[in-house]
């Protein structure tokens, strides 16, 4: 799954909107909105912690979220790396 597809189920489990969801992370609304809409991909790994313990992630789900936050967009790349790591597309 992409790392926008993913921020926004996360969030959407956690019960919130985007814009509390950016100010508790400590980023700008219109930010977190490209960042759910899949425009921009740049996160601090201090704000990727925020997002782990703000939306209650699991190791297994927050593992998840770095490896999509980096996947490349080729397909066939990507799919050698999600085989590798065992990451589900």
């Amino acid at each position: 799954m992409k790392f926008n597809n993913l921020l926004e189920k996360y969030r959407e489990r956690a019960g919130l909107n985007k814009t509390t969801a950016a100010h508790m992370i400590g980023i700008s609304d219109s930010y977190y909105s490209r960042l759910e809409k899949g425009a921009k991909k740049a996160l601090t790994i201090e704000n990727l912690e925020k997002i782990k313990e703000i939306y209650k992630l699991s190791n297994e789900e927050y593992e998840e979220l770095i490896v999509s936050k980096f996947l490349p967009e080729d397909e066939k790349l990507k799919k050698i790396i999600c085989n590798y790591f065992k990451v589900k597309q």
